[in-house]
């Protein structure tokens, strides 16, 4: 007598042989030779199978088919799925895997949700992320699906598929054709306010986002109404948007243009991100002193725009006010004399 010694690999082959078999007389409905002890009626057909593979993994089934709940010689009628994809369920619980396509999958999802199968959830996520979405999601993706697609991977806790958007959005260009549609503006905020966690941080990014706000509060609102402020509501709406922002990763063209234009209005703290945050990139230090004392002579002007009433508002101070936090860190060592005499006049 002597032992074999153990082979892991030919153990599992076994295992998937035997499992294989079992799922040959699932597959070939032989009620003599499967021995089946449930059977399922779906769309008036009849489909067969083994009670303790369905039930060892799934606590629904193993309520549904108790005896406290069904007869052993009545069919479980199943009323809420199809017979093809109730089939393909069945094969997952007998394989460990099933055909997953574009038009199953979703409810399939939804049927390892009922049922309580977190394996099937996990199989089909991967199978949603890997296989169907293609390469950053273009495959799956269009401008028109993606918010509902969004929805229905956080209702179903689809990590996997989750990430596959925030890839598509990133890496793909999905938010940059997004922004081009007119269906952008329909959107919901918490679709809103996911795209935001995405991210991306960049100039078209914060256009588009002031567009959704503005769109929706002239909706709901009465612009006309000489008490109304615009910019007021917007900033409301985006209440849970501007906290994420950061206005240092946009260009200095569109800072001035467009987010002091609209009287979004930087901290002493933010001018000093802004500049900290280009030093000793491709700048000198005398253009981009020149460049963070233009933004704040602009938001100056905002400033006095937005409250013309003010007798006491100064544009010389204000300017002082919000470059007083970057002057400490301008390396003046680096300036040429001649435009630090021009500078300090102004």
């Amino acid at each position: 007598m002597f032992a074999l010694p153990f082979d892991e690999t030919l153990s599992d082959n076994c295992f998937n042989e035997m499992q294989k078999e079992r799922y040959e007389i699932f597959k070939s409905q032989d009620l003599e030779k499967g021995r089946f002890d449930i059977v399922f009626e779906i769309e008036e057909k009849k489909l067969h199978a083994h009670s303790f593979v369905l039930t060892s993994v799934s606590e629904y089934m193993h309520a549904l088919l108790s005896e406290r709940w069904t007869n052993k010689d009545e069919p479980v009628k199943i009323g809420t799925y199809s017979y093809d994809n109730f089939y393909q369920f069945l094969c997952f619980l007998y394989t460990g895997k099933c055909e997953v396509t574009n038009e199953n999958v979703f409810k399939l999802v939804d049927m390892a949700e009922f049922f309580g199968v977190s394996s099937f959830k996990k199989f089909c996520d991967k199978v949603l992320t890997y296989q169907l979405c293609g390469e950053y999601g273009e495959e799956l993706f269009t401008v028109e699906n993606v918010e509902e697609l969004t929805e229905f991977a956080f209702k179903y806790s689809l990590k996997e598929f989750v990430d596959s958007i925030r890839e598509y959005f990133l890496n793909w260009g999905g938010i940059d054709e997004m922004f081009k549609s007119e269906s952008f503006l329909a959107f919901k905020k918490p679709f809103i306010e996911f795209l935001v966690s995405v991210g991306r941080k960049d100039d078209k990014f914060f256009e588009g986002m002031y567009k959704w706000s503005e769109n929706k509060v002239k909706k709901q609102n009465d612009v006309n109404d000489e008490t109304f402020n615009l910019l007021e509501a917007v900033k409301a709406e985006m209440n849970t948007i501007l906290p994420q922002i950061e206005f240092s990763m946009m260009s200095f063209k569109f800072m001035k243009d467009f987010v002091v234009e609209k009287g979004f209005l930087l901290s002493p703290a933010e001018f000093k991100q802004y500049f900290k945050c280009r030093q000793n990139r491709c700048y000198t230090e005398s253009g981009l002193v020149e460049f963070i004392y233009e933004l704040a002579e602009k938001q100056a002007l905002q400033k006095q725009k937005m409250a013309p009433n003010d007798e006491n508002f100064n544009t010389a101070d204000s300017i002082k006010a919000d470059l007083s936090e970057v002057l400490p860190i301008v390396k003046f060592h680096k300036i040429n004399q001649e435009f630090l005499t021009d500078f300090v006049e102004q």
